[in-house]
């Protein structure tokens, strides 16, 4: 019993740990004077220099550690199936990713000429959206047919939300205006960070349905 509550504690880190990223998000750009929440990216209020950097490595911090429990979660949850155990393993791996950008791999504020850790910074976020896509395709078919629906609508909306922030990708490293680059990027973490609460959801209800237990 003690083992099945602790495991339960570990699934419902998914769906807390978005919930603290929002709310990180909006609380430093809040706090970010002359920040625009609609034309900069998230990684702009942990840039270096940015005055709200302490802050948001230590919010993003807690976020990664709580990725890294629903992982272990969802690894104990898996029984025996390999896409589960797949999926767990990428939460893992990205929520070390993270820690490593957050601390290591911040990028530079506009104006200031792009460095190493710039270059970094993009290849490890790339990674990070290649995680995102197996993740969400591993468990697609592993619960109900809606959320098989509602992880097909994901992936096609990250997919042309991807291409949007891509063309803008430009101006930002140019230190041109980027309207709404923001506010694109934001509709894209939101849009996953509510997919790990969807999952969640779905393994605190019931475990998977319609496979056997060695199942891919």
């Amino acid at each position: 019993m003690m083992g099945i509550r602790s495991n339960r504690t570990l699934v419902a880190c998914g769906f807390v740990a978005p919930a603290l990223y929002v709310c990180a998000d909006l609380v430093a750009a809040l706090r970010y004077d002359g920040y625009s929440w609609l034309d900069q990216t998230v990684s702009e209020l942990f840039a270096i220099g940015a005055p709200t950097r302490p802050l948001v490595v230590v919010l993003f911090g807690i976020y990664n550690l709580l990725l890294v429990a629903f992982g272990v979660g969802v690894w104990r949850a898996a029984n025996g199936r390999q896409t589960l155990r797949v999926t767990s393993c990428l939460l893992v791996a990205s929520a070390l990713l993270g820690v490593a950008v957050d601390l290591f791999f911040p990028i530079h504020q506009r104006g200031v000429s792009a460095g190493l850790t710039d270059t970094i910074h993009a290849v490890a976020t790339a990674v990070q959206v290649l995680f995102i896509f197996i993740m969400v395709a591993c468990t697609a078919r592993l619960f109900t047919r809606a959320f098989a629906w509602y992880s097909l609508f994901t992936i096609i909306f990250l997919l042309s939300g991807g291409v949007l922030a891509g063309l803008a990708g430009g101006d930002l490293a140019a230190n041109e205006p980027t309207p709404w680059m923001g506010a694109t990027e934001r509709m894209l973490i939101y849009a996953y960070s509510l997919w790990l609460a969807v999952l969640s959801t779905a393994l605190l209800r019931r475990p998977p349905t319609g496979r056997s237990p060695t199942a891919n």
